[in-house]
């Protein structure tokens, strides 16, 4: 299940950048894109759901999937930074890490034991008011990872591998194939069994992540696996697709879930010692930055379909993020 919204694309740009400005070093942007955070959390509120809950989810239609994506450029931009380290024009408590801790706060807050656990998607109780979405657990497992990394902080641990144990416990993730579903609706506890690629990626860099944090192999393991079959699934021909595009129907947000599949197999490739798998990420990498790459015209117009030809005309600063995304991913993998 995947609704078309904006938030999620904005927060995914910044994502990106955060991505660049790591493996590039470039300071050019950074700027622009902490006032866009900043902005994006209603300045001195230093909320990404503002003074206003209600207001915010409702009106302005930020779910707890929405506030996760810009609550992701946020902790990578404490890592690069510094936990403790001002967003532009904030000072007090608006440090990149307070802002981190305060999202997951708030998400964790939709967290009920209706089928054994899990984090409602929806905080407007008029939309979907029964359903856990995958994305917002998987999305919840690397933030709170990598804030803990960042903070120590052992309860931030504790939830997230309860959070692990959840998703498996309610077959939303298959370990043994390494098959990954959309989520959970609580009014029969029965599983949506739609795929999406965002999904395979979100979970195997939280795993990346998770096993930095424990040193764990079991994380490792099962991030190896699951990215496995993600990309058999996804980029069977070595260039990441969706599910939908083949047949044209997927909608602006579900185009551009390669771009994060493809981020978060970066995530995995710099974390694994496995060479065959690193080898198989490189080439999914590579191949995917040049097939999206040839869809952009002189001026910078792209595409998102990079399989099938352009099904669908999208704003072109969308599709061409994507291309972007994919560049930033591959640029991970050779420059560190």
């Amino acid at each position: 299940m995947s609704a078309d919204k904006e938030g999620s694309s904005a927060g995914q740009f910044t994502v990106t950048y955060m991505d660049f400005a790591k493996y590039t070093g470039s300071a050019k942007y950074k700027n622009s894109v902490g006032e866009a955070l900043v902005l994006n959390s209603y300045g001195q509120a230093h909320d990404f759901f503002g003074t206003d809950h209600e207001y915010v989810s409702i009106v302005v239609g930020r779910w707890n999937d929405d506030v996760e994506w810009y609550a992701q450029a946020v902790v990578a931009g404490a890592e690069l930074y510094g936990p403790h380290s001002y967003m532009p024009g904030l000072r007090g408590n608006g440090t990149w890490i307070s802002l981190a801790q305060r999202t997951i706060d708030e998400v964790y807050d939709y967290w009920t034991p209706d089928c054994g656990g899990g984090i409602y998607w929806s905080t407007d109780p008029s939309q979907y008011p029964t359903y856990k979405s995958g994305i917002t657990q998987l999305e919840f497992i690397s933030l709170a990872t990598r804030t803990y990394l960042l903070t120590r902080n052992e309860t931030l641990l504790h939830i997230t591998e309860k959070l692990f144990n959840w998703i498996v416990d309610s077959k939303m993730i298959d370990l043994s194939t390494g098959t990954v579903y959309d989520g959970v609706d609580t009014v029969a506890c029965t599983v949506s069994e739609a795929q999406w690629s965002y999904s395979y990626g979100h979970l195997v860099g939280g795993l990346s992540y998770l096993y930095q944090a424990t040193g764990n192999t079991s994380y490792l393991a099962y991030a190896s696996k699951i990215a496995t079959t993600g990309i058999e699934t996804f980029a069977p021909s070595g260039v990441a697709e969706e599910l939908c595009e083949a047949t044209g129907t997927c909608n602006q947000d579900q185009q551009g879930f390669k771009a994060i599949f493809l981020r978060q197999l970066n995530y995995l490739y710099l974390t694994t010692p496995d060479k065959a798998l690193k080898s198989s990420i490189s080439n999914v990498l590579q191949s995917s930055a040049k097939a999206a790459l040839a869809t952009c015209d002189a001026n910078w117009n792209c595409a998102g379909d990079w399989t099938n030809g352009s099904t669908q005309v999208y704003p072109a600063f969308r599709s061409t993020h994507l291309v972007a995304a994919a560049l930033v991913a591959l640029d991970g993998i050779t420059k560190l």
